[in-house]
């Protein structure tokens, strides 16, 4: 089964030197490295550094293949 997330609302997502913005509805697909908690989404970046998005702003779906 893979773990995908729908964003709720827009969002940006700080990381070192960069940023990223999720629209609304936008769907987001975990990596391996990517960690999923009762807090929200721990986005992996590298080097064994995280960025959390909040869990009420993220709607999980589950999709078998």
């Amino acid at each position: 089964m893979k773990t995908i997330l729908r964003v709720k609302r827009q969002i940006i997502v700080e990381f070192p030197g960069w940023s990223r913005i999720y629209h609304e509805g936008q769907e987001i697909k975990m990596t391996r490295q990517d960690e999923l908690t009762e807090k929200g989404l721990y986005v992996c970046w590298g080097h064994g550094g995280y960025t959390l998005i909040p869990h009420e702003a993220l709607e999980v779906i589950n999709e078998s293949r």
